[in-house]
């Protein structure tokens, strides 16, 4: 290849794009407020739980969907980052969802009767759970898209799983505005399979949606 032609190419390549914390805070924020509205008016504002139990349920399953939502967006940015590689990011993301859904989860099933196991697979329930999730996660899911290909991710795998797993938490996040289950079995296994299964989808079809 002459240097002619090594020139002209270098002279056509378009520069990369660099990462804008304003743009995907812009981004991220609006799609959790669509996420939020989405919820309040399709499904409305639930009242506080009678009992102390139940306001126990609300708060943990608010800060862990919250915490998980937080994080993963913090990966979601990093790796919009052209040649930014976040080692074990999506690794950590998926310890605190272990941390906190599946270990509530397995310490609810010894817990005696407040565990509520008979709620587990109301199936009029997983359907309202999994469909109001899924609804408030789509604002955010495609908020990150959006940055993803604004940005300039080359960690293309570990992006996909960020933005599936930022987005459902985010999703389920707005989902504990109306969500009336405060079982901690069917809370922790539902959530957590739910949040799992968007970011399994996420990294199925992404990669060609955000490479560059």
């Amino acid at each position: 290849m002459s240097n002619d032609l090594l020139d002209k190419l270098v002279a056509d390549a378009a520069p990369v794009r660099r990462a804008n914390a304003v743009l995907f805070a812009a981004l991220f924020s609006g799609g959790i407020a669509i996420a939020a509205a989405s919820i309040l008016i399709f499904y409305g504002l639930r009242d506080l739980p009678a009992t102390t139990f139940g306001v126990s349920v609300m708060i943990w399953k608010a800060f862990a969907s919250v915490a998980v939502a937080a994080t993963g967006a913090v990966l979601v940015y990093r790796l919009g980052k052209p040649g930014r590689g976040v080692r074990g990011g999506t690794d950590k993301v998926f310890a605190l969802i272990a941390l906190l859904f599946a270990a509530p989860l397995v310490i609810a099933f010894f817990a005696g009767p407040e565990s509520h196991k008979e709620w587990l697979f109301n199936g009029a329930w997983v359907l309202d759970c999994m469909r109001g999730i899924g609804m408030a996660t789509v604002p955010v899911w495609t908020a990150s898209v959006i940055w993803m290909r604004k940005a300039a991710p080359t960690d293309i795998a570990q992006a996909s799983w960020a933005v599936g797993l930022a987005s459902a938490a985010s999703g389920t996040s707005a989902f504990v505005l109306y969500c009336p289950f405060d079982s901690v079995l069917y809370v922790g296994l539902w959530y957590m399979a739910t949040i799992l299964g968007i970011a399994c989808v996420s990294r199925f079809i992404l990669p060609g949606v955000i490479r560059w």
